[in-house]
Order: C-alpha cells, then sequence, then structure tokens
C-alpha cells in the first residue's frame, strides 16, 4: 500500500535553518520515520527513514515536508506503527503543522512527479551519493531542477517509483530538457558518444534495491542524435522495459547521473510516460 507524506514545518531558535540534502548532522533538516514494532521475538524490529524536505528550505517561512512511502508486506504485519518526524539541526527547536498521511493511488501512466519543479520546489526529489537537490530560475521555461555538490559521477538526482507500476514487459519513454553547469556557472557540454569520463552527457538509470545482493541498474542512454550544445537546454529521450529484477524487488528509484564530479545538472520537463500495456 503506498501513502502520501505531507506537512509543514519550520524551526525556531538556533540557527534556525538546515539542509535538506543531509541524511544525518547538525544541519540536517527533520526526517520522516516509520517505526515497526512486532511483539514476536523472533522477529526483528525495523525503522526506515525518509529526508523528504522538499527543497530549498527557507528561515522563518513554513516547509513542505512531502514522499510517498510503500508499506510492506512484513510492515503491514507489525503489532506496533509509529510515525515520527524528528532529528533535525542540533540547536534548533521544530515546528510541525498540518501532518497527513493519505493513501496514494497508483497511476502508472507517469511514473514520476515534480519533473520541472512546477510546484516551486524540488518536492519528491532527494540527492543520491552525495549530491544536493533543490530549484533554480535558470529553467528552461521558469524552475528547474539541479543537482548540485556532486562528488561523484553517479551522484545525481533521485525520485522513489511506485513498483506496482514495475510490470514485466511494459515500456517507458523518458523525455526531459537538459544543461550543465560548472562550478563557477559556466556552460558545460558533452559528447554523447562518451557513457562515461570527462566527456560523459547525463544518464537516466532505474536502480533496482535487491534484497541481500548487489543492487541492479539499468542504464537509459539519450537517443537523440543532435550534438550537446553547451549552455542550452538539450533534448533527452530514451525508452527501457521493465526486467524481472525490476519487477521482483521492494524498491526501485528512478535517478539522473553521469556527467563528472563538480558538475551541476539541470532537468526540466520531465516524464516518464507509459507506451505500452
Amino acid at each position: 500500500v503506498r501513502y502520501l507524506i505531507t506537512a509543514k514545518f519550520k524551526i525556531e531558535e538556533g540557527a534556525a535553518t538546515c539542509d535538506a540534502s543531509l541524511w544525518w548532522g547538525d544541519t540536517a533538516c527533520p526526517k520522516v520515520i516509520i517505526y515497526s514494532e512486532f511483539f514476536d521475538e523472533n522477529i526483528e524490529n525495523e525503522w526506515k527513514g525518509y529526508q523528504y524536505t522538499a527543497a530549498p528550505y527557507t528561515p522563518g517561512q513554513w516547509n513542505n515536508i512531502w514522499g510517498y512511502i510503500t508499506i510492506t508486506d512484513k510492515q503491514a504485519t507489525a503489532d506496533r506503527f509509529r510515525f515520527t518526524i524528528s532529528d533535525g539541526p542540533k540547536d534548533g527547536s521544530i515546528v510541525i503543522d498540518n501532518i497527513a498521511l493519505t493513501p496514494a493511488p497508483s497511476d502508472c501512466s507517469s511514473l514520476v512527479v515534480n519533473g520541472g519543479a512546477e510546484h516551486g520546489d524540488a518536492r519528491g526529489w532527494v540527492g543520491r551519493s552525495g549530491a544536493a537537490v533543490s530549484i533554480t530560475a535558470d529553467g528552461s521555461d521558469g524552475y528547474a531542477l539541479i543537482a548540485s555538490n556532486r562528488p561523484q559521477s553517479w551522484s545525481g538526482m533521485r525520485q522513489a517509483v511506485d513498483t506496482t507500476c514495475m510490470v514485466v514487459g511494459q515500456r517507458y519513454l523518458v523525455t526531459a530538457k537538459m544543461k550543465m553547469l560548472d562550478a563557477q556557472g559556466n556552460a558545460h557540454g558533452c559528447n554523447k558518444a562518451n557513457n562515461w569520463g570527462d566527456e560523459a552527457c547525463p544518464v537516466a538509470s532505474i536502480h533496482s534495491k535487491v534484497p541481500n545482493a548487489d543492487d541492479n541498474y539499468f542504464n537509459i542512454y539519450n537517443t537523440v542524435t543532435a550534438d550537446w550544445v553547451a549552455g542550452s537546454y538539450n533534448d533527452f529521450s530514451g525508452e527501457f522495459e521493465v526486467t524481472s529484477v525490476m519487477a521482483s524487488v521492494p524498491e526501485v528509484d528512478f535517478y539522473i547521473e553521469r556527467p563528472p564530479a563538480g558538475i551541476d545538472i539541470l532537468v526540466d520537463e520531465l516524464t516518464v510516460t507509459l507506451i505500452t500495456v
């Protein structure tokens, strides 16, 4: 069962701010934590945390917590189930309002939400492998998503996918507009013939989290043949077919990665659309 978590929060006293890109630390934003407790001592209790602050955090104002969670079969059998919003900055007080946990019906016609920062924040998106995800006014038409402070080529922006939409054989079309900037804000180019290295262009990936085994990655490369134009938004288009691995795991992420470390990835008008049923 999939649910949408929403809440408003702000931080008072102390630093009165937080960093939505951090998972832990004295300046991290609050996390949503789901704790499942089992009275049977043979069943291990478990907790799962979600960093769902919709970046950027604005000090002194109400900010959004927004994201999806999927209750697993094990969680559904718990004897006690707790939902908390906790952690946050070490020296601040967290004020929370308008908390809601509502059922989220599946919409497999479109796998990702907020692909153009149309809500005015980065809700639905989080950083992967150390990247910070936020929004920029430098979009193709208004706001765009941006993955910055990328320490590795595989660092980028990611979004959890509704696993009930992972049906073997179904195909999805990924389209977007993308551009890149270096750490000084200068235009950065790439060579579409290079999938790795200093000239690598952005790549979309499906990350399947396989329990008790190595994770599985499926790369979606850009099939648009035109050369990359540095400083402009470039079209991205690629397809993927749901595999048996994608359909069998409890967690699947969609993410954008691959340019060299330190290069910002700007993404706008991103869609992942079902093309076969």
